[in-house]
């Protein structure tokens, strides 16, 4: 049990064991309540995955355009901040690709003169509207080695990425660019996604009342010698509909895996 905020802890323990909205409602945080052991397991629990699944790809198609975008021009990465509109488009379309994910987020790691992440986009349901923000100013925090931004981390140190080759190929005679008509590229599939613990958000002083998760992956340019280089990450958290009891194991006699 959190000792910083027990008011809120034990309400949310309440309601991972027992579904009860209406404690939660009345109750007070000041943090997000984490399932830990979920987190820690090796993969997430099958009925979470399942309901899960049209978010999951739709994270994966977006980190796929990216690696393509970043692999097959090499520009692009010194142009990040004059292509923000199409990265706006795409943080947007995260968002409407499933109607589960609640927040999306688009973080573009360092040009090689800089010594912090160029952009850091993030996108966020509210009612019937998407608010769209730039939160760059806060991005050079993201490499803070914290618990928080383990995440981000973890695959900015991931030294071998789970990414299968592919062989490009163009027609020269019908298409201006690029320039060359064979080259490689890596893209990722599902496996490659992290997933969070489950958690339920606390927002002025009140917890959300759906179990949440957050999935992240990462995207690669190419280094000289052609193989991949991390260029940066995206994240969705979703709203989770599965049942309270699919996201938890046999109930602990003397211990409650929360954060």
């Amino acid at each position: 049990m959190d000792k910083s905020d027990p008011e809120g802890s034990e309400a949310a323990v309440a309601f991972l064991y027992s579904g009860d909205r209406s404690r939660l409602s009345q109750a007070n945080c000041t943090q997000r309540f984490e399932v830990r052991d979920v987190g820690k397991a090796s993969s997430p629990p099958l009925a979470l995955h399942s309901s899960l699944r049209s978010a999951i790809e739709t994270l994966a198609h977006a980190t796929n355009f990216l690696n393509m975008v970043f692999q097959t021009n090499d520009i692009r990465e010194s142009s990040v901040k004059e292509d923000v509109e199409w990265y706006h488009a795409l943080v947007r379309s995260v968002m409407e690709g499933d109607s589960q994910v609640y927040r999306a987020m688009l973080t573009f790691d360092a040009h090689p003169v800089s010594s912090k992440p160029q952009l850091m986009l993030q996108a966020t349901k509210e009612n019937n509207e998407i608010l769209l923000q730039d939160l760059s100013v806060y991005a050079e925090s993201l490499r803070n080695l914290t618990w928080e931004n383990e995440w981000y981390n973890f695959f900015r140190f991931q030294k071998s990425p789970t990414l299968f080759k592919r062989i490009l190929s163009n027609d020269l005679k019908t298409l201006d660019t690029p320039k060359w008509n064979r080259g490689d590229s890596y893209v990722m599939d599902t496996d490659h996604i992290k997933w969070s613990p489950p958690f339920l958000e606390c927002e002025d002083g009140k917890f959300l009342s759906s179990w949440m998760v957050t999935l992240s992956s990462s995207f690669y340019g190419l280094k000289p010698d052609l193989k991949p280089e991390f260029k940066g990450a995206g994240t969705q958290t979703c709203q989770e509909q599965a049942q309270t009891s699919d996201l938890e194991g046999p109930r602990p006699k003397s211990q409650i895996p929360v954060r």
